[in-house]
């Protein structure tokens, strides 16, 4: 059995989004770790990263959906954004490749900031999942802005606003990194959405 259905196995075992979280990071980091330190051609890391979220996007989002009350689903929304991810994915192998012919690397300190800034944007998938699958119930900006130039003037004019779950799927303003709305792109601010009493909605 190859590591992508060993994976792919353990991820659909696990309904807990934490435990999701924690394997994929735990999967893109050694992905990565083992291409640079080996002799794996850019092809086959490219095709295993790709079964990897694949899988870990797909449920990711739907425990989202279940998370969040499963009063919606939107399934082009999930597949534009796994393709999407796909397009960063052959990036970073490519600049991987390059790192890896100039033998000028720390391969772990590489991994875990990759793997890092991968798993938060599986955060974006679930998180679009749960206010999705939260119909109508009202939900509000908060959280920290970013280093300075932050607060981006997006981020500013929602914080502290309460508005329908719907309303923030509607209007593509689920705070998470590559937002193509918030102005900041979701990079380096900390927001999130929290319910009414008081509870943090989104990671």
């Amino acid at each position: 059995m190859t590591l992508k259905s060993k994976l792919r196995l353990r991820l659909l075992a696990q309904p807990d989004y934490t435990k999701v979280r924690r394997d994929y990071k735990a999967a893109i980091y050694g992905l990565i770790w083992i291409f640079l330190t080996g002799s794996e051609t850019a092809e086959e890391v490219r095709r295993k990263m790709e079964g990897v979220i694949l899988a870990a996007f797909l449920l990711a989002y739907d425990i989202g959906l279940e998370d969040g009350g499963g009063a919606n689903k939107d399934a082009k929304w999930i597949k534009e954004r796994i393709a999407k991810e796909f397009v960063f994915v052959s990036a970073l192998v490519t600049e991987l490749y390059m790192l890896r012919q100039s033998k000028v690397f720390d391969a772990m300190v590489v991994a875990d900031t990759r793997s890092i800034g991968y798993t938060a944007s599986l955060d974006g998938a679930y998180n679009q999942g749960k206010v999705t699958g939260a119909g109508d119930e009202l939900l509000t900006f908060l959280g920290q802005d970013g280093d300075p130039p932050f607060p981006c003037p997006t981020c500013d004019f929602w914080w502290g606003k309460t508005r329908p779950a719907s309303f923030w799927i509607l209007n593509d303003l689920v705070p998470q990194p590559g937002s193509a709305t918030l102005e900041c792109g979701g990079w380096n601010c900390r927001h999130f959405l929290q319910d009414q009493n008081g509870n943090r909605f989104t990671v």
